[in-house]
């Protein structure tokens, strides 16, 4: 579980004394009349939202798949010969799967722009150690 989500439950629980229906409430407020609703005091917890354009959120959703896939490449939990398969399979958005993406992109920008993601949003978007071995040449 993400840290920001244990924040969030051990502030809800010890903090605000909100484990759930049970003992009062939690995320929702239970009304005597009426449907539940979200407990108010949760923009306790709101965070200014980031603006991204439409290059960055496609990026960010297309390279989460492609760096998992190598991740499970370089772990060995799925071959090279399989992995474009399995991504089209799962509906992934580029012609080709993970190898069209690379090609498309070329390996140095595709390396480049998985370097920039991590840099701006976090670990998720570094490839592991040797997830790129296989992809020594253009696909």
């Amino acid at each position: 579980m993400p840290p920001a989500a244990v924040y969030v439950l051990e502030k809800m629980a010890h903090g605000f004394g909100r484990t759930g229906r049970a003992s009062g409430g939690g995320f929702y407020e239970y009304p005597a009349h009426g449907a539940p609703a979200l407990w108010s005091g949760l923009r306790t917890f709101e965070r200014p939202s980031v603006d991204l354009d439409d290059t960055e959120c496609t990026d960010r959703l297309i390279f989460a798949q492609a760096v998992e896939a190598l991740r499970g490449l370089a772990e060995g939990l799925i071959d090279r010969a399989k992995i474009d398969a399995v991504a089209r399979s799962a509906g992934f958005p580029v012609a080709g799967g993970i190898s069209g993406l690379i090609t498309s992109r070329g390996r140095a920008a595709f390396l480049a722009r998985c370097a920039e993601l991590a840099s701006r949003h976090g670990k998720r978007f570094a490839l592991p150690e040797g997830a790129f071995d296989e992809f020594s040449t253009e696909a």
